[in-house]
């Protein structure tokens, strides 16, 4: 397994890539006054760099919910129509996302207004409720557009700042190889598959090196799969077991650091994604990744299980 994971690191920088799966070309836009209605509907996965005076657009489907993630801490919520709209969780101060979902069955085009108020910026948004669903968005992310790393203007200061992160990236994998070589990394058994037409998509591992967590996927098949790599995201949501109640804690949205390709050692094109976790994560939690609006992984992890699995590998019974 160790010799596995540190062949993730050393080939994902020479192996060209297989036909079993590539990445779409996504070039980085700024979405500011360059959408309508028309070319947001159908978008599955929206980002909007929000600005002040701004209005955004976003489709609500009949009988689905829509997620919106926020990179500030909601403060209110406010609804033109609240009569048309059910909003999740029903406490919503503090957190960084929400669920819309229409009050009833929708049978034609509607539309409200609503207002999210957080901490650093406000968004308005106009929600049209459609009664099909192909029209709907899943997820649809709002950051604030006056932080410098969400505008994309490329001067020599951002250069430098490129550079700056290339040069880390760099050290940051240098110490992941270091830790697998010392064997000082966790490995968390998974094997969970998905079927995407006639080809397979594996979940393999997790490995997790302090609080950089590699999920290690494996691709078999001859149909080609397309991935756009900012569709990629995780979700990860701690739990706790107290006697026969499970208590959740909250969900974190996570992108990834790398996606790194790779062909392994049975010949069949393998992506480990890294992501960096915060330190709330340890032993206990559900992670759900994933790889496009149709394609993800859901596992339920309890790292206690490492310690007694490699226990009974050496429990051998001799007579």
């Amino acid at each position: 397994m160790k010799y596995w994971i540190i062949g993730v690191i050393l080939l994902g920088l020479l192996s060209p890539l297989s036909a079993e799966i590539y990445f779409k070309d996504t070039a980085p836009q700024q979405e500011v006054k360059t959408y309508t209605r028309n070319n947001v509907k159908s978008k599955s996965i929206i980002t909007y760099n929000v600005f002040p005076n701004q209005l955004y657009f976003v489709y609500v489907a009949s009988g689905e919910g829509t997620i919106l993630n926020t990179t500030s801490p909601i403060k209110n919520i406010v609804v033109g129509a609240p009569e048309l709209l059910q909003i999740a969780p029903q406490t919503i101060t503090g957190q960084t996302f929400f669920t819309l979902r229409p009050a009833g069955k929708v049978t034609r085009y509607l539309k409200t207004t609503l207002q999210v108020i957080c901490e650093d910026y406000n968004v308005i948004i106009e929600v049209t409720l459609t009664p099909y669903l192909s029209q709907a968005n899943k997820i649809v992310n709002l950051q604030d557009g006056r932080k410098q790393e969400n505008m994309i203007v490329y001067t020599q200061e951002k250069f430098l700042q490129l550079k700056d992160s290339y040069n880390h990236s760099m050290k940051q994998r240098e110490a992941i190889m270091a830790h697998l070589l010392f064997n000082q990394a966790k490995q968390f058994p998974i094997y969970q598959t998905i079927d995407v037409k006639q080809s397979k998509l594996e979940l393999k591992t997790i490995s997790i090196v302090n609080q950089t967590y590699l999920f290690n996927v494996e691709f078999r098949g001859n149909d080609p799969v397309g991935l756009d790599r900012n569709n990629i995201f995780l979700y990860l949501t701690p739990y706790t077991n107290i006697v026969i109640n499970e208590i959740k804690g909250d969900r974190h949205l996570i992108y990834p650091d790398e996606i790194i390709l790779f062909t392994n050692e049975q010949g069949n094109q393998s992506a480990t994604i890294l992501f960096s976790v915060p330190s709330t994560i340890d032993t206990y939690f559900y992670a759900d990744l994933f790889l496009s609006e149709s394609l993800f992984f859901s596992y339920k992890v309890n790292l206690d299980l490492i310690a007694s699995y490699e226990s009974d590998l050496f429990n051998v019974e001799t007579r």
